[in-house]
């Protein structure tokens, strides 16, 4: 493993992207479990769920060939999630609407993180991981769209059909 500080920090901001897909595979488990009134969310959802596991993989292999092991993550993803719960939410009462909202911001929040990956990697010379990265990225870009465009929509439908309870 490199000892140079750079390398250590493109090693820590990969621990959290690992430690992040992890937390956020369970989530969107959760999530697409509550969004059965919405069969394409849900099917959305299902889908993402398998990019997130394949993502984690894709890190850890990273992580490896800097010379890495994945991190523990559990305590670490607890604690962001219920950062993102309450900070975020804590005025909404419609589980729905909750779990959508915080999958959009998460969405952000990861396309941030692998941008600033994907530079850090490139200007040390690290092209595999800056290429994984990207088509992280990809992934996360298309979730982010997704919730975008039909958000409202899903608002509205839930509205017109009741949905959208405490």
């Amino acid at each position: 493993m490199s000892t140079d500080p750079h390398h250590q920090l493109l090693i820590k901001w990969l621990e959290g992207a690992y430690t992040l897909e992890k937390t956020l595979s369970k989530a969107l488990t959760r999530q697409a479990k509550h969004a059965r009134e919405f069969p394409e969310l849900q099917a959305r959802l299902h889908e993402h769920t398998r990019e997130t596991k394949r993502h984690c993989e894709l890190v850890k292999h990273c992580l490896k060939d800097l010379g890495a092991e994945a991190p523990e993550w559990r305590a670490k993803a607890s604690g962001f999630a219920g950062a993102a719960q309450a900070g975020f939410t804590g005025f909404l009462d419609n589980t729905f609407v909750k779990d959508t909202m915080i999958g959009a911001a998460s969405e952000e929040l990861e396309i941030s993180m692998y941008q600033a990956i994907i530079a850090l990697a490139e200007k040390l010379g690290e092209a595999e991981i800056a290429s994984i990265c990207s088509d992280i990225l990809e992934d996360e870009r298309a979730m982010l769209a997704f919730f975008n465009d039909n958000l409202p929509q899903m608002i509205r439908a839930g509205v017109e059909n009741n949905m959208l309870r405490g």
